[in-house]
């Protein structure tokens, strides 16, 4: 190459080309998420000879009281908590099986997956207990 352009090396391609493949993601995910936006259903609105429009809106939330938000709220921190755990458990595996016997390695792999196991352990205990006050206090949903 040119003095004023240099070659790169393996990891810059290597760095590059990974900038690529997440922009493409998130690019792909943004278009995706714009082209399925739920629609209003505006087609149902009636009017009558004081001029008062009617729609039917769609309520995303399925929950009709405060008990339901809560535990929809909740029920999907769970499911982020439990994906977060797996991910945890699973890079924890993977620096044990690389740590090749080095003591350091070993030691950091079985605490990352210990805190994940007791994270997910807290977790849960938090949902228990969540729900069993929304049960007690609010009548239960």
């Amino acid at each position: 190459m040119s003095k004023f352009f240099p070659s790169r090396s393996r990891r810059c391609k290597g760095l590059l080309g990974a900038r690529r493949v997440s922009l493409l993601a998130i690019s792909l995910f943004l278009l995706l998420n714009i082209m399925f936006v739920a629609t209003v259903e505006a087609s149902n609105t009636t009017s009558n000879s004081t001029t008062t429009y009617q729609t039917n809106l769609n309520n995303p939330i399925a929950a009709k009281d405060l008990g339901g938000v809560i535990k929809t709220i909740t029920t999907a921190f769970m499911s982020a908590i439990g994906a977060f755990a797996v991910a945890a458990i699973v890079y924890g595996g993977v620096i044990y099986i690389s740590s090749a016997g080095n003591d350091e390695n070993v030691k950091k792999a079985k605490s990352i997956v210990t805190y994940a196991v007791m994270g997910l352990g807290l977790a849960l205990l938090a949902y228990v207990i969540v729900d069993f006050v929304i049960k007690t206090l609010l009548g239960g949903t």
